[in-house]
């Protein structure tokens, strides 16, 4: 490399940062063009994700209604986790946009009206942002945002972590194959209660029935490859687990009120029963 290239290296990296940072700004703008769009016609805006490409320019927007959002935090992540595997695979960033109420108006308003708009976006590149838009209501007028407000992002915030979730989504189960796998470890799921996990392979693939209302997702920080390859391997008690969630009854995790998680395997702590021709209930 010659002085003048050397020269020029620093240069080039410095518009690179400077051209993605006016593109996400841009997404960010654009962003909140349609959410005070939404806002204009009367309807809660919920809660948006946006996929971005490679320009870091919106390649689509999934809406989820307000009236379908979870309560809790927990609920919400959960949500979250199970909604951004097919969208965000292989996007570049995100950028999510929902409504958000002040403390203050909580306190001092009945209506409880919200009265900002959040966004969060992250990018691979590792940029990251969140800003509010304090909503302007008036009676004479529709809504408008004001001029945003930004904060630093934290480091594991609301929505962090949303690019490595879809990083390490595994596909779509086989319906079928999924049924199959349920009903043979029914006894098992009818005694979940919340707190419990019970986690078993389908096909190549590890799924997770969560809690006594028996929700069923796909496990994002497990993979079925790396239990076969710590057996393979000959690690301690690797055969066993791989033999458990394979063709056995499954792994149980416990969480109790301290959060504390227990690992067991189902067949050392479940009693068989007879079989049966009904499937768990939620299915």
């Amino acid at each position: 490399m010659n002085p003048s290239e050397r020269s020029r290296e620093p240069l080039v990296g410095r518009q690179e940062v400077a051209d993605r940072t006016r593109a996400l700004d841009k997404a960010l703008a654009d962003a909140a063009r349609a959410a005070e769009e939404a806002l204009a016609e009367g309807e809660p805006l919920g809660l948006w994700l946006l996929p971005l490409d490679d320009h870091l320019a919106p390649r689509d927007t999934l809406k989820l209604p307000a009236d379908e959002i979870p309560s809790t935090p927990a609920e919400r992540r959960w949500l979250m986790e199970c909604l951004v595997p097919g969208p965000l695979a292989g996007a570049a960033g995100y950028i999510v946009v929902g409504e958000g109420v002040s403390p203050s108006r909580i306190n001092g308003d009945p209506a409880n009206r919200a009265e900002v708009i959040f966004m969060q976006a992250e990018t691979r590149a590792g940029d990251a942002r969140v800003r509010f838009y304090p909503i302007i209501w008036s009676d004479a007028a529709a809504p408008r945002l004001a001029s945003p407000q930004e904060k630093p992002a934290e480091e594991k915030g609301t929505f962090s972590r949303l690019l490595q979730v879809a990083d390490s989504f595994q596909g779509r189960v086989d319906h079928t194959l999924l049924q199959r796998a349920l009903a043979a470890h029914a006894d098992v799921i009818e005694e979940l209660a919340d707190g419990d996990i019970l986690m078993f392979a389908v096909g190549e693939q590890l799924v997770q029935v969560i809690g006594a209302k028996h929700r069923v997702r796909l496990c994002t920080k497990l993979h079925l490859l790396d239990f076969k390859a710590a057996a393979d391997a000959g690690e301690p008690g690797a055969l066993r687990e791989y033999f458990e969630l394979t063709a056995g009854r499954g792994v149980l995790i416990h969480r109790d009120t301290n959060r504390t998680a227990t690992i067991m395997f189902a067949a050392d702590c479940v009693r068989p029963s007879a079989p049966r021709a009904r499937r768990p209930k939620g299915h």
